[in-house]
């Protein structure tokens, strides 16, 4: 009796530590899964931010461009530099050169009859400079007595240009585009920077 009693016990407790087991695996399958679930949640949330933050900084820096294209047009048109002032903050600007960013110079047909300009600048603001507004301006003014302008390396000059050809402006136009990258990052930091999201906003005038 005694040594049946003892295999019965056995096999209970056998029994019971399966069932343990079985019940632990199936906590532990739950409370990983969950985990993973807040994890992306989490992440989901980051992306969301990033991205609100990213399209206000691209927006407002459009608002910056325009601004500053409306005041200066004169001596955009003309290649000439300028002070340019947003969110608190202030930056020199001046035309692409030979002697300045001159791998990014607008290039005119041989029957342009006019004048072209790009300029480029940044801000970084935001309550903890968590946002950067990249902005790139170009101007073009074609002579009244002429053919207009054309601007053949149209696609080098503004990122993601969404017309095929190029640019042309008819004789006695000023015309401009505007390409504005909004970041949820500081300027310095949008390079090689884990979490970095960019917008884009795209206008011609």
């Amino acid at each position: 009796m005694i040594n049946k009693q003892n295999t019965v016990n056995s096999k209970e407790k056998g029994i019971v530590l399966l069932i343990t087991l079985v019940l632990v695996s199936a906590i532990l399958s739950i409370g990983i899964t969950m985990i993973d679930l807040s994890v992306k949640q989490i992440k989901l949330s980051d992306n969301s931010k990033g991205s609100e933050v990213a399209f206000t900084a691209s927006d407002a820096g459009s608002e910056c461009a325009q601004f500053w294209r409306r005041r200066k047009l004169t001596d955009m048109s003309q290649g000439q530099s300028f002070s340019a002032n947003c969110f608190g903050g202030s930056t020199n600007v001046v035309p692409n050169t030979s002697s300045h960013n001159a791998a990014r110079v607008p290039v005119l047909s041989g029957s342009s009859v006019g004048s072209v300009y790009l300029y480029e600048y940044e801000f970084t603001w935001g309550d903890n400079n968590d946002r950067c507004s990249k902005i790139r301006t170009l101007v073009g003014k074609a002579d009244i007595a002429g053919n207009g302008i054309e601007i053949v390396n149209i696609s080098s000059l503004v990122d993601n240009y969404p017309y095929s050809g190029n640019k042309i402006c008819q004789a006695g136009e000023t015309c401009s585009v505007i390409s504005v990258s909004g970041y949820n990052k500081a300027c310095s930091l949008i390079n090689n920077n884990y979490g970095v999201v960019q917008r884009q906003v795209y206008l011609e005038l």
